[in-house]
């Protein structure tokens, strides 16, 4: 009965494992075009330009040295990020 247990748990481990495979290409779509920029997985997370997918939805970027902040608008709203 032991064995059958673990046997289980290993099964279970191996089809629920927590580590998410990716594609190596990420590809950004916006209104059904392809917006063309670098991208990296880290840690499981997909990290993209902030500028480029920004603007590709008709936002500006600032970016203030000093803060090192960056500040997303659009229309009347704001979003800044350190």
């Amino acid at each position: 009965m032991k064995k059958f247990i673990i046997a289980c748990a290993v099964v279970g481990m191996i089809c629920f494992n927590s580590t998410a495979l990716a594609a190596e290409n990420i590809s950004i779509k916006v209104k059904n075009k392809l917006v063309q920029t670098d991208s990296a997985i880290v840690q499981g997370r997909v990290l993209v330009p902030l500028r480029t997918v920004s603007e590709s939805l008709g936002a500006s970027v600032e970016w203030r040295q000093q803060q090192k902040t960056a500040i997303v608008s659009k229309w009347s709203k704001k979003a800044s990020q350190k």
